[in-house]
């Protein structure tokens, strides 16, 4: 009996307690992998309700396009007919969309009347059939009365359909009268806050727009000019609930909860839409929130999706974990492994991706000098497009090419020119740029989907194009290389067809340089031969004495095809008038929807260039039906000037500016471009994304810096 206590005593150091021991480690092990496989399928599942509110935030950012072509087009019927507009002319052009879109509530004319002009509104729009008009104003006690007098009013002049508040001065009211000023200092197309009809049930929202109308076409600079243009506002009402339920008829919203919010309203009078009572609660309440966000105008709109059985148990992986017991503890052990080191790699890979303060993203193009990724600053956040060498194109030649196109582009600061921030080394030696990124089109791409554009449009993006060259002139650089593919459509300002020149590497200095070079995308429209003919390597000869290395040989074609100038076809030397005759031939292309020389080969379009009078580009405009505006004869004179053989009989780059500027062409107008994006920029954007969906090799996307050996010339 005595060794008893001592025989249990080891029993319980070397079976009980190692046993205790290892039921608590296999507790705390199921425990770990149910923690672990429960937040697992939440992570799928979070993952899932992103991709559809990603594809719900798309569906409805582009339903709402519908109400917008509305207003522009009544924009654009108002300045079509000269402002002077009867309430059966208003009614011919608006019955039509209203009757179309069951979303759109009315659709408004508002001119803007000075208390000298109120007595001559009345009486024509009595004279017209509406006998009790007048400029009024909410009474009091409810009801309408005559408005108080003011310097000036904008009244509801006419609505489709006809409805009581015509007549009613706008900024009669404190917040009507806020959207009218804010939408005529800032020249912008402006959206309200939501708005409850009194005819519908609580629930349902509706937003107005108010797009400004200007006499001349276009807002002009300062408050007061504009204040003194401004003839008045279209304006279109809509419910929210039919255009959403439109989009989203095919959605299958049953197991979510999804909500439309206006982040830039007010505190409780943000919520436009729900698919359910209280959706923007439970959506808001989940985390994280997912959703997509978009801007409608001016305003902020968020689309948040919750699913209904959020946070739910993963009860199959429950009980996996309950009785696997031990083999889940070590299954456990293992992921929890796995994860730290997946996590390790990850941070590794990204680490890797680093090129000094930028962090490549992806591959969204190569061409013959390099390969341009997006990327982001990594303290700024900033987007940016970073170019590097390619790994195939590292002879001396080509390093000083691309350390010359770099050099030469940041001097430029035109704003319609691509804007460089930054450039160096590598340590393995490999050179690179960073420079804006941007988010457009190329004019290649405009007129392969839509064929030759309005006169007004090619006189506004040309005359970008010739400002940002005469300043490049004026610094004494050539661009070499111009041509629809170089040329992108961004918005900027505003400006939804502010123009962007790329790809300055053909550029060289005009003042005693002997430097030149071909481009490796040059004849980007020949045959392969053609190609591979253009690309053959070419001796890089340099001297003793430090005169500047030739880069390029007798007979090599600069450029495109085309687009370059005879003298380049020749292979003569190119100065400035070489980027006149691109800006010609640019044009030529925009106007007629086609370049001005076609060929089955480079050689083909080169030798037309030097042999065949090119025809005026009005010559092709009729096979394109839907055009009604001619191009005039001064446009055809001036393109057909600027593509002359002859350089000295083309103008300079200023000289053609200021021909622009005298053109009598009507102005381009910004609620023209936006009628345009919204009514064919899903189709041009599909063709610009397969632009960037090309396959692009990433074999340097791990580089470091060498920041001795930034290239400082």
């Amino acid at each position: 009996m005595t060794g008893t206590g001592p025989a249990r005593g080891r029993v319980a150091t070397q079976i009980v307690l190692p046993a205790a021991a290892v039921l608590l480690a296999g507790l705390i092990a199921t425990w770990i992998a149910v923690g672990l496989l429960r937040e697992r399928e939440r992570g799928r599942e979070r993952v899932e309700v992103a991709r559809r509110a990603t594809d719900l935030a798309a569906r409805i950012e582009q339903a709402f396009v519908v109400p917008l072509q509305a207003v522009y087009g009544l924009a654009a019927h108002l300045h079509a007919v000269d402002l002077d507009l009867d309430a059966a002319g208003f009614r011919r052009f608006a019955a039509d969309a209203v009757t179309r879109q069951p979303s759109i509530y009315a659709l408004e004319w508002a001119p803007v009347v000075t208390d000298a002009e109120r007595a001559a509104v009345e009486a024509r729009a009595q004279a017209e059939g509406q006998p009790r008009w007048e400029i009024k104003e909410r009474a009091p006690g409810g009801g309408w009365q005559r408005a108080a007098t003011r310097p000036w009013y904008v009244p509801l002049r006419f609505a489709e359909p006809p409805n009581d508040a015509l007549g009613f001065d706008l900024v009669s009211l404190a917040d009507r009268m806020a959207h009218v000023i804010r939408s005529r200092d800032a020249a912008l197309t402006i959206a309200t806050e939501r708005l409850q009809l009194v005819e519908d049930p609580p629930g349902v929202w509706s937003v107005a727009v108010y797009d400004p109308v200007w006499r001349g076409g276009t807002a002009p600079a300062g408050r007061d000019a504009r204040a003194a243009a401004l003839a008045g506002f279209a304006i279109a009402v809509f419910r929210v609930r039919p255009v959403i339920e439109g989009a989203l008829e095919d959605a299958h919203l049953d197991d979510l909860d999804v909500a439309l919010i206006d982040a830039s309203g007010s505190p409780g009078n943000r919520v436009l839409w729900e698919s359910s009572a209280g959706a923007a609660d439970r959506a808001a309440a989940a985390s994280p929130p997912a959703g997509g966000e978009f801007h409608f105008l001016d305003r902020t709109w968020q689309v948040t999706v919750a699913h209904h059985d959020a946070g739910a148990p993963a009860l199959a992986a429950s009980r996996l974990a309950l009785y696997g017991g031990l083999l889940i503890s070590a299954l456990a052990a293992a992921l929890f492994v796995g994860f730290r080191v997946a996590r390790r790699l990850e941070r590794s890979a990204a680490s890797a991706r680093r090129l000094g303060q930028y962090q490549l993203l992806e591959p969204i193009g190569r061409g013959g000098m390099g390969v341009v990724y997006a990327a982001r600053h990594v303290l700024l956040r900033r987007p940016t497009a970073v170019k590097l060498l390619a790994p195939d194109a590292t002879d001396a030649a080509s390093l000083e090419r691309f350390t010359r196109e770099v050099r030469l582009t940041s001097e430029l600061t035109h704003p319609n020119v691509i804007a460089v921030y930054d450039y160096g080394h590598s340590p393995d030696g490999v050179f690179y740029y960073a420079m804006e990124l941007l988010d457009g089109i190329t004019l290649d791409e405009l007129i392969r989907v839509d064929g030759p554009q309005p006169v007004a449009r090619t006189v506004h993006l040309i005359r970008q194009l010739t400002s940002a060259i005469a300043e490049a002139h004026g610094r004494g650089l050539v661009h070499r290389d111009l041509k629809p593919a170089n040329l992108m459509l961004v918005e900027r300002g505003g400006d939804p067809d502010f123009l962007k020149v790329l790809d300055f590497g053909l550029v060289k200095r005009l003042e005693g340089a002997e430097i030149g070079d071909l481009d490796d995308d040059a004849a980007g429209d020949a045959t392969d031969a053609d190609a591979d003919a253009a690309r053959r390597p070419r001796a890089a000869t340099g001297s003793d004495d430090g005169r500047p290395r030739r880069l390029t040989g007798a007979g090599v074609l600069f450029g495109t095809p085309g687009f370059s100038a005879p003298e380049a076809v020749l292979g003569e030397p190119t100065e400035a008038a070489a980027d006149v005759y691109s800006i010609g031939a640019v044009w030529y292309d925009l106007l007629a929807g086609r370049p001005p020389f076609k060929g089955a080969s480079a050689r083909a379009v080169s030798y037309q260039q030097l042999t065949a009078t090119v025809p005026a580009p009005s010559r092709w405009r009729p096979e394109r039906g839907d055009h009604v505006d001619a191009v005039p004869a001064e446009i055809d004179a001036l393109v057909l000037r600027c593509m002359d053989r002859k350089p000295g009989a083309r103008p300079t780059a200023a000289a053609l500016l200021d021909a622009i500027e005298a053109l009598a062409t009507p102005p381009w107008t910004r609620a023209q471009a936006r009628l345009w994006w919204a009514t064919h920029g899903a189709a041009v954007r599909s063709v610009a994304k397969l632009r960037l969906e090309r396959p692009a090799s990433d074999e340097r996307a791990s580089l470091d810096v060498d920041l001795h050996r930034r290239d400082a010339r």
